[in-house]
C-alpha cells in the first residue's frame, strides 16, 4: 500500500488562512525581484525582505500558536534538544559579538535575522507536528517557484543583447537560485504524492520551472548544487525507500535528466546566450575571472578567520573588516606582482557561508553552528539505521534540498545572507526534522500551559517586532536618500542626507553620495569627513580612497591626503592605478624619490597600465589617447583598470 503523508485538513478548516499565508509568504520571498523607486545609495545591509518577513511573522506566529493550541515546541518533549540549545546559544553569541564588532548595529541586525530563522523553523515544525503544515509549505514553494520560473523565461525571451544584459540577469536570478534548488526536491515529491492526476501534472510542471530558474540564473555553484540535490533525491528514493515509489521516481528522474540536457544543449547550440555548462567549461568565460575572484576572497577570508579565530570580527561585519585582512594578507606576500583583484568591488560576503561564520563569530560561533547541523545528521543516521535503511521520499526530498543548499553555500555570496533563501532552507529543514522525529515521538499533544512553549512563542514574537524596529528605519532612510539625491537646493539636500544617516548610520553608500554632493557644493571639508566615515563603514575601494585624497587636498589638508593614499597602497599594493595615483601626488608634493619608487613598482606589475595611468592623470584623456596610439607600451584610457576611476580624469587637468 502506498505511503501517503497524513491527510491535512487545513484548507477545509481555515481556507482563507491557508491561501493568505501561502500567497503572502511566496510574494515576500520574491519581493526583491520587484523594483521600486530607490536611491543610488543602496544600503549595505538588505532590509526589504527582512522588514516584510517581520511584518508577516507577527500574525503568522499568533495564528500558529492559536491553531496548535499553544503547544509550540517543548524542550522537554523534543528529540533534538541539543540542537535547539546550540542554536539558541549561537544566536546569543551572534548578539554578544556586537560588543567588539566595528559596526554593532549591523551585528545586532544580523543576529535578528538568525533569530527569525529559528522562529520560523519552530513555527513550521509545530504546524507539521499538528498535521497542518506540509500543504502551506508546498503551496508557498509552488507559488514562489512558479512565478520565478515564468519571470525568468520572460526575461530571457526579451533579451536583445546578452553581453549588455548578462550582469543584470545573472545577479537578478542568482540571489534566488538557492531558494529554487532547495525547494525543488520537495515539489518533485509532492507531484508523486498528489492523488489527482491534474494536481500531479501541475506540480511536476512547477518543479521543472523551479529547476529552470536555477539553470537560467547561470550560477555555476547553484547548478552543480542542484544536480547534486536531485541525485540525492533520486538515488535515495530509488535505493532506500519503499518499492511502491520507485517507478514514479524513475519517471521523474528521466524527465529531469532529459529536460536538463535539452536546456543546456539548446542554449549552447542554438542561442547567443551561453548555458550554465558553458560557464563551467570555460567556453563562456575563458578568463575564469569569477573563479579566481572567489579564490582570492577565500584566501583573505581565511586570513581574517585566522587572525580573529576566537571571537571573530562580529556578526555581519565581514565586509567592513575585509580591508584590514586584505592588508595583512598582502603584507605577507611582498614579492607578489599579481594584478589586484576586486580593487573597485565592495567585499561584503565571503562567498562561503561556513568561512564567513568562522570569520565573523570565531571558533565559538562555528562550533555552535556545526553542532546544530551535526546533531541533525546524527539523528538522520540513527533513524536511517533504525528503519532498516528505508526513509520516506519526503524525507529524502528534505535531505536533498538541505544538501543542495549546503553545497551551494560553499561558493555562494547569498546563502543565509539573502533572507529569502534562509527562510526556504529552514522550512525544508522543518520538514526533514518532522519526518525524522514523527516515528519516535510518542505524543505530539501537550498541555497548553507548558512553560517552554509560551517562552518560544513570546521569543518569536519579540524577534519579529525587534526586526521590524531595526528594518523600518532603513526603509525610511532610503526614502530620505531618494529625496536628497533629487533635491535642487544643496542646503535641503544636506539636511535630507543627515536625516538618512541618523536613521541608518551604517549605510556606507549614503556617506559616499553625501560626500559627492558636498564636493559639488564646494564644501570639501564636509566631503572629506563624510567619505572617510563611509570608507570606515565598508566602501573602501581604490576609487573612493582616491576621491578622499582629492577632497582632503582641496580642503587644504595635504598631510591627510598623503596618509590616505599611503593607506590605500598598503591595502591595494598591486593596484597599478593606486600606485600611479600616489606617485603623481608625491611628485606634485616635490617628493620625487618617493614618486619614482611608486612608479617603478607600478611598472613592475604592468608597464602599459602604469604608463597609461600616468599620462591620463597628469595630462588628461585626450593626451593619453593619442600617446597610446603612438606608443604600444602605453595602454589607452579605454583599457585602464579600474574603469570607473578613468571617468575622474576625462579631459580634465591633473587633480593633484
Amino acid at each position: 500500500m502506498k505511503n501517503h503523508p497524513p491527510s491535512i485538513d487545513l484548507r477545509s478548516q481555515y481556507p482563507s488562512a491557508f491561501v493568505v499565508t501561502s500567497a503572502a509568504l511566496a510574494i515576500i520571498l520574491l519581493s526583491a525581484l520587484f523594483s521600486t523607486p530607490r536611491p543610488q545609495a543602496i544600503a549595505n545591509q538588505p532590509w526589504k525582505v527582512e522588514l516584510l518577513i517581520g511584518i508577516f511573522a507577527i500574525p503568522f506566529f499568533v495564528w500558529v500558536y492559536k491553531k496548535t493550541h499553544g503547544t509550540y515546541i517543548s524542550l522537554e518533549r523534543s528529540n533534538f534538544r541539543f540542537a535547539v540549545i546550540c542554536s539558541l546559544l549561537f544566536i546569543v553569541w551572534s548578539g554578544v559579538s556586537a560588543a567588539w564588532a566595528p559596526l554593532p548595529l549591523t551585528a545586532l541586525f544580523q543576529t535578528l535575522v538568525w533569530a527569525i530563522y529559528a522562529a520560523i523553523f519552530s513555527a513550521f515544525l509545530q504546524l507539521l507536528r499538528a498535521n497542518a503544515g506540509i500543504k502551506v509549505i508546498l503551496a508557498t514553494f509552488s507559488i514562489a517557484c512558479g512565478i520565478l520560473g515564468l519571470l525568468a523565461i520572460v526575461d530571457f525571451a526579451s533579451i536583445t543583447d546578452f553581453l549588455i544584459a548578462q550582469g543584470i540577469i545573472r545577479v537578478r536570478y542568482a540571489k534566488f537560485a538557492e531558494l529554487a534548488l532547495t525547494a525543488a526536491p520537495l515539489i518533485c515529491i509532492a507531484s508523486i504524492y498528489a492523488r489527482r492526476r491534474i494536481a500531479s501534472i501541475t506540480t511536476a510542471i512547477i518543479w521543472m520551472l523551479a529547476w529552470l530558474a536555477v539553470m537560467l540564473s547561470l550560477s555555476k555553484g547553484a547548478f552543480v548544487a542542484g544536480i547534486a540535490a536531485h541525485f540525492i533525491l533520486f538515488g535515495g528514493s530509488i535505493l532506500f525507500s519503499h518499492k511502491a515509489f520507485r517507478r514514479k521516481v524513475l519517471v521523474r528522474a528521466t524527465i529531469w535528466l532529459v529536460f536538463t540536457i535539452v536546456v543546456q544543449v539548446a542554449f549552447s547550440a542554438f542561442s547567443t546566450i551561453p548555458s550554465t555548462a558553458d560557464y563551467i567549461s570555460g567556453k563562456a568565460d575563458k578568463t575564469r575571472d569569477t573563479s579566481m575572484f572567489r579564490v582570492y576572497v577565500w584566501q583573505v577570508g581565511m586570513k581574517m578567520a585566522a587572525d580573529h579565530w576566537f571571537l571573530g570580527v562580529g556578526s555581519g561585519n565581514f565586509g567592513v573588516a575585509f580591508n584590514d585582512s586584505r592588508t595583512t594578507f598582502a603584507a605577507a606576500r611582498p614579492d607578489d606582482r599579481t594584478p589586484e583583484y576586486g580593487q573597485d568591488y565592495m567585499f561584503e560576503r565571503a562567498h562561503n557561508e561556513v568561512l564567513q561564520i568562522f570569520a565573523e563569530l570565531g571558533i565559538v560561533g562555528i562550533m555552535l553552528f556545526a553542532a546544530v547541523f551535526g546533531s541533525f545528521i546524527f539523528l538522520a543516521v540513527k533513524v536511517f539505521i533504525r528503519k532498516e535503511f528505508k526513509l520516506s521520499p519526503m524525507l529524502w526530498a528534505a535531505i536533498a534540498g538541505v544538501s543542495g543548499f549546503a553545497i551551494s553555500s560553499m561558493v555562494s555570496s547569498f546563502s543565509f545572507r539573502a533572507t529569502q533563501n534562509g527562510v526556504v532552507f529552514v522550512m525544508v529543514m522543518a520538514v526533514g526534522v518532522y519526518e525524522l522525529t514523527k516515528s519516535c515521538t510518542k505524543s505530539i499533544t501537550a498541555s497548553p500551559t507548558i512553560k517552554p512553549s509560551k517562552i518560544m512563542f513570546i521569543s518569536s514574537l519579540t524577534a519579529a517586532v525587534i526586526l521590524i524596529v531595526f528594518a523600518a528605519p532603513k526603509a525610511v532612510a532610503e526614502y530620505y536618500l531618494y529625496q536628497a539625491e533629487r533635491a535642487a537646493d544643496n542646503t535641503a539636500a544636506a539636511e535630507l542626507f543627515r536625516t538618512a544617516i541618523r536613521l541608518d548610520p551604517d549605510n556606507a553608500s549614503a556617506y559616499y553620495y553625501f560626500a559627492n554632493r558636498s564636493n559639488f557644493d564646494s564644501d570639501n571639508e564636509t566631503a572629506a569627513k563624510m567619505l572617510r566615515i563611509g570608507i570606515d563603514r565598508g566602501i573602501g575601494v581604490t576609487v573612493t580612497y582616491s576621491q578622499l585624497a582629492k577632497f582632503e587636498l582641496l580642503s587644504g589638508d595635504a598631510i591627510a591626503a598623503e596618509k590616505t593614499l599611503a593607506d590605500a597602497v598598503r591595502i591595494f599594493p598591486n593596484s597599478v592605478f593606486m600606485r600611479v595615483r600616489f606617485a603623481t601626488f608625491m611628485c606634485d608634493q616635490r617628493k620625487q624619490a618617493e614618486a619614482d619608487r611608486e612608479m617603478e613598482f607600478a611598472r613592475s606589475i604592468d608597464a602599459g597600465q602604469a604608463n597609461g595611468w600616468q599620462i591620463l592623470i597628469q595630462k588628461g584623456s585626450t593626451a593619453a589617447f593619442y600617446a597610446a596610439k603612438q606608443d604600444a607600451n602605453i595602454d589607452p584610457p579605454a583599457e585602464l583598470i579600474p574603469e570607473n576611476a578613468v571617468y575622474e580624469y576625462i579631459d580634465k587637468p591633473p587633480l593633484n
